[in-house]
């Protein structure tokens, strides 16, 4: 190649058009007008990163110090609606671990139950409609502040409780969720290395930037066993069982979805690859020039 152009193109209307005339060999991380656009065609390919969104408990605050109230909001969320109002290329997730990671495959997470969510709810001592109010701390990017309000309609109407959604800007955010101001927040994690151990200690009682309000020896314990075992299968049990001790044992976050990195790419483009933190890999990329964009009649 003579030239490569990177091209910072936030209009999805332009993206689009140059992507359909060949200016663009390949668009990395569409944002939802792009996706809706392009799925379903042979341009629109996924690729697995290891980034999930999970949300949180305030376990030192009440209600949420309440293990049958984090177990009465936790069991009556249906993360099915919650994927489809995100907006954004992901999976359910079934455990702490993301796709493709080892542990990522068992579904460790309790379903969704609103009649056992109900029985948490009574056995908590709240009544339904008596003005009880959480406080659910996002980020105010359009995918979080979706997820957000969909777990507050969600919650509203289910347990009749009122949630208040705060969205803030990425430095608000951080100052308001060091204060301890919220009950529930949404957070985000992309792992820096492939390892399963990455998506578990950010929960740790040890861990410095934790926005689990929770010290759990037993968690503790079990990820430290996995993160020392020499064996990988002795490692996997340990971190199965670290897992189980917050989303079934204390119920304390909720993991939400698993994302996937959307990408337009040209049908003349091969080789493409993406690492774990959705960074191109273009080492072994051929191109075929007079086929980017929508495919073209080849001139003899």
């Amino acid at each position: 190649m003579d030239r490569v152009l990177i091209t910072f193109d936030r209009d999805p209307v332009s993206i689009s058009e140059k992507f359909k005339s060949g200016q663009y060999a390949f668009v990395p991380g569409l944002g939802e007008n792009l996706r809706k656009r392009f799925i379903g065609s042979p341009f629109f390919k996924e690729f697995p990163i290891l980034r999930n969104h999970t949300l949180v408990s305030n376990a030192e605050k009440f209600p949420m110090s309440s293990r049958d109230f984090r177990k009465a909001v936790f069991l009556s969320l249906d993360r099915e609606k919650i994927l489809k109002r995100s907006g954004i290329q992901a999976s359910i997730s079934k455990s702490m671990i993301p796709f493709p990671l080892s542990g990522s495959e068992e579904f460790l997470l309790p379903r969704s139950n609103l009649e056992v969510a109900k029985r948490h709810l009574s056995n908590a001592g709240v009544v339904q409609g008596k003005g009880l109010k959480i406080r659910l701390l996002t980020r105010i990017d359009p995918a979080n502040v979706s997820v957000a309000e969909e777990i507050r309609d969600q919650l509203q109407k289910s347990l009749g409780v009122t949630v208040e959604v705060e969205a803030l800007p990425e430095k608000e955010f951080g100052i308001f969720a060091n204060m301890n101001e919220f009950d529930l927040i949404l957070v985000g994690w992309s792992a820096k290395v492939r390892s399963p151990e990455d998506f578990l200690r950010p929960y740790s009682p040890m861990a410095s930037n934790s926005r689990l309000r929770y010290k759990s020896q037993t968690y503790q314990d079990y990820l430290e066993e996995g993160m020392g075992a020499i064996l990988s299968k002795d490692s996997s049990l340990a971190f199965r069982q670290a897992q189980i001790e917050y989303l079934q044992t204390e119920m304390v976050l909720m993991p939400l979805l698993d994302e996937k990195f959307a990408v337009l790419q040209s049908a003349g483009l091969n080789g493409l690859q993406f690492n774990h933190m959705g960074f191109p890999i273009l080492n072994h990329l051929m191109f075929q020039s007079k086929a980017v964009g929508r495919p073209k009649k080849m001139k003899r």
